[in-house]
């Protein structure tokens, strides 16, 4: 229990008298001692000798505190608030897929002038050193081996997903991640569509105009 002391003065024009005064938290006053009293006119030193004098009635005076006994209460530990991640079933992907088709934009086909510039430009090769043109060589070689005839693309990280990139080297697709594993929203080429794992394939879904195109490409991560 915590006690204020505050000193009673009833000092007059001769006489320095100072009683102390123990207050509890509550206001409730807890104890009084005996009166101090100095004829001694100097402030300080009648002062000093009263409240002194007052004290002596705390002599062999005891106080001993028992706290309450508390119990420390149970630890309860709770799961509730912990995020655990689960397996997106089929079902789920499929569903979010065509949800993220209907917010993309439908880009409308380009006219032919536009393709053909492209593909000129596609055609268009410079000077590369000689590991790149190895490096073109070696992937030539898987092809024509596999019988498969769609461009390897490479994947590269970055901060929102990643970039495909051809072996020229240049940037054909940006995949943006999505809030479902293995779905990414695509963007090159003038298309936007969305990328996932489908039968053990990379899908590229898109609108052509009017037109639902499927695309299955050859990822390297």
């Amino acid at each position: 229990m915590g006690l204020q002391a505050i000193l009673a003065d009833t000092s007059s024009m001769f006489t320095t008298r100072v009683t102390i005064v123990f207050i509890d938290c509550d206001g409730n006053e807890v104890y009084r001692t005996g009166e101090g009293m100095s004829k001694v006119k100097e402030y300080n030193t009648a002062y000093r000798e009263v409240i002194s004098e007052a004290f002596i009635s705390l002599n062999g005076f005891r106080h001993e505190y028992k706290p309450k006994e508390t119990k420390d209460a149970p630890i309860t530990i709770s799961f509730k608030d912990d995020v655990k991640s689960l397996p997106v079933d089929d079902e789920v992907k499929d569903k979010a897929i065509e949800e993220a088709k209907e917010e993309l934009p439908v880009i409308a086909s380009k006219p032919s002038e536009e393709v053909t510039e492209v593909q000129e430009s596609a055609v268009q090769i410079n000077d590369k050193p000689q590991d790149e043109v190895n490096k073109v060589t070696e992937v030539s070689e898987e092809v024509s081996k596999t019988g498969d005839t769609r461009l390897t693309l490479y994947a590269q990280q970055t901060a929102t997903g990643y970039q495909l990139v051809d072996t020229t080297p240049s940037i054909q697709f940006y995949l943006r991640k999505t809030s479902v594993e293995g779905v990414y929203l695509a963007s090159g080429n003038n298309k936007n569509g969305l990328v996932f794992m489908k039968d053990n394939q990379w899908v590229f879904e898109y609108y052509e105009g009017d037109k639902h195109v499927k695309e299955v490409l050859l990822i390297k991560f």
